[in-house]
């Protein structure tokens, strides 16, 4: 079985980890969401519930395309298309660790900041340079996503749960 089926196998198994913790949670108490004015002791597990469901799809979606790849991979080699392949093993492994040491790094010093820097402008920053980062090459696009998710991480972080971020 190949690393792309093992990690879409992973991914299964999270997304409905996650989705059982989330309803469990449900059928405990009703999850924050519904009452704006308190954060109850579901809140936060009810968000890493859904966090884990919505970043599991990710992997899932990203193993996916691996297995993709790796099929066009076999054709290539079998001389049933004529589509060149970009990148070699050691490309793609610096390119991994850059973005690893990358991730650290930026997680890092939004971490340091974030008592000092304003919410919302230190997380579109962050997610500019994420995206910058993991290959998104337009500017104009990857400004527009970093300022609508930071709108919605303020939003939801903020305004709805009133953390005291």
């Amino acid at each position: 079985m190949s690393d792309s089926v093992k990690d879409l196998v992973l991914a299964v198994f999270l997304v409905a980890f996650g989705a059982f913790v989330f309803v469990d949670i449900a059928h405990t108490q009703q999850a924050g969401f519904v009452v704006i004015e308190s954060v109850s002791f579901s809140t936060l597990p009810s968000i890493y519930a859904g966090l884990l469901v919505a970043l599991a799809m990710l992997y899932g979606a990203n193993s996916i395309r691996g297995i993709l790849l790796a099929r066009d991979q076999r054709d290539v080699e079998s001389g049933k298309t004529a589509q060149p392949i970009s990148g070699t093993g050691e490309q793609s492994e610096k390119i991994v660790a850059i973005r690893t040491v990358g991730t650290v790094v930026t997680s890092s010093v939004f971490v340091l900041l974030l008592e000092h820097v304003n919410f919302f402008v230190l997380t579109t920053a962050f997610l500019f340079v994420m995206f910058r980062l993991y290959g998104q090459k337009s500017l104009a696009l990857t400004g527009i996503v970093a300022i609508f998710g930071g709108t919605a991480f303020y939003v939801l972080f903020i305004v709805i749960l009133k953390m005291p971020i």
